[in-house]
């Protein structure tokens, strides 16, 4: 029978929840602000609530423990979204908290900065406005001491100010290694789980930050849902593009790809109209605007190949602030530094033709094997059929029909491990498993509780 869940709202509930022998509840913590950065609500107050974060525990922990640790980074496109903040009710539907909680592990789901979103910290009981952020080529963020965030414009693309999610994401994990113990956590046994663009601050701390940070903490996994590989997708640049012409060529139709508004959709950019530049015009660049809306305009969009929007859509590394924002975007090439026996588990399963699938495209997933097997990850993707015209076919990767109906590929015989073999594939419960499995938990998971994954 599965465990009950609480999600700890205050000391005095936590301690009427918990036996006082089973954990000490006076050193946990059920929320945290872990940064300086607020935003003004509706009503004029601030609001820390994206530079905060949600604990969850599991029923029945022992005070000395100090267990495995789940942190989720949301999605949202990173101009929405939130932590999720009810274990029964998580964000989108999208992430098992209770099946993790049932195993052992310590859940902690965090909030970062949005990109079209403001913020304020406080300086002499004034308030400034967030600063611009510095990203060198290692990927090492920094905050610029004199330029603010509004002050500054994009070179291509809305989405070079993911800086934000990558700082933010840095700061809740320091926060986490720091309070390890009110956390009753192992920070050597960190998981990430993420979502569509959380799959950018997670990827940092997974492949980037530990190699800045030196010792301190060990990423063990990332597992995701509909994630993202490289970046930025709004307007898509040759980063992403080259994922596709490496598998489909240069001369693929972009019509076999995604439909004429997901063109307008994916290879403009988002924040040079409509209520994003209203609210935020200095996301805008319109160095990426003409030539893009020309070229997916519906007299020319049926002749448009996937090799002359890359041409068209270049970033070039030409400082170091351009050097350090593609290695914050190519996931793909940061993989390579995954701490040895890092995990990674990804499904990604839209394949219309709009521009929602083009963003989390089962392709991205099918792309993420080839790049965790070099870096020697080892890897669980699954992935529905494209939804194209002219799929590559993959000899490695093995179909599971209905109700599945995806693929499956893995370099260390998921599937056929014992603990594995009774639950259903793509599964919620199955996902835990792998988690339990990157963390050498011992996990009891029924099939009762397997079901294929939501998606969102």
């Amino acid at each position: 029978m599965m465990m009950r869940i609480i999600l700890i709202s205050a000391a005095v509930a936590a301690a009427a929840a918990f036996p006082s022998e089973a954990i000490d509840e006076a050193k946990k913590l059920s929320q945290f602000t872990y940064g300086k950065y607020y935003a003004f609500d509706s009503q004029g107050q601030k609001s820390y609530g994206d530079n905060s974060a949600n604990v969850f525990y599991p029923q029945h922990v022992p005070a000395t423990a100090k267990g495995a640790v789940v942190i989720e980074f949301h999605g949202g496109g990173f101009v929405g979204g939130h932590a999720s903040s009810d274990p029964d009710h998580p964000y989108g539907g999208t992430f098992p908290i209770n099946s993790f909680l049932a195993n052992g592990f310590v859940y902690v789901a965090v909030n970062y900065r949005l990109i079209t979103t403001r913020y304020y910290y406080d300086e002499n009981n004034k308030a400034m406005e967030e600063e611009f952020i510095n990203v060198s080529s290692n990927g090492t963020l920094s905050l610029h001491p004199s330029i603010k965030m509004s002050e500054s414009s994009p070179t291509r693309a809305g989405q070079e100010y993911v800086t934000k999610s990558a700082y933010d994401a840095a700061r809740a994990l320091e926060y986490v290694i720091a309070n390890a113990d009110k956390l009753g956590i192992d920070p050597h046994r960190i998981s990430f789980m993420v979502n569509s663009a959380g799959t950018l601050p997670g990827s940092y701390l997974s492949f980037v930050y530990p190699r800045l940070r030196g010792d301190g903490y060990t990423p063990l996994a990332l597992m995701g849902k509909s994630s993202q590989l490289n970046y930025p997708l709004s307007p898509a640049l040759d980063t992403v593009i080259d994922l596709w012409t490496t598998e489909l060529g240069d001369q693929k139709k972009v019509a076999d790809v995604v439909d004429q508004p997901g063109c307008i959709e994916v290879f403009t950019d988002a924040f040079c109209s409509g209520r994003f530049y209203q609210s935020s015009p200095w996301l805008c660049s319109n160095n990426s605007q003409t030539a893009s809306a020309q070229a997916c305009s519906p007299e020319n969009f049926p002749r448009l190949t996937l090799g002359e929007l890359k041409a068209m859509n270049t970033w070039v590394e030409d400082t170091e602030q351009a050097k350090g924002i593609a290695k914050l975007w190519k996931i793909s090439e940061n993989i390579a530094d995954a701490p040895a026996g890092f995990h990674l588990y990804i499904q990604n399963f839209h394949n219309d033709k709009d521009g929602r699938s083009w963003i989390h495209n089962p392709l991205y997933a099918h792309q993420y094997a080839k790049f965790a097997a070099a870096g020697n990850v080892n890897y669980v993707v699954y992935y529905a059929d494209y939804g194209i015209t002219g799929m590559p076919e993959d000899a490695a990767a093995t179909y599971y029909g209905n109700p599945i109906d995806r693929y499956y590929k893995s370099n260390f015989g998921f599937d056929r491990l014992p603990e594995v073999r009774q639950l259903t594939r793509a599964s919620d419960s199955e996902m835990v498993m792998f988690g339990c499995i990157a963390s050498k938990m011992d996990c009891k998971i029924s099939e009762e509780r397997s079901a294929v994954s939501v998606f969102v």
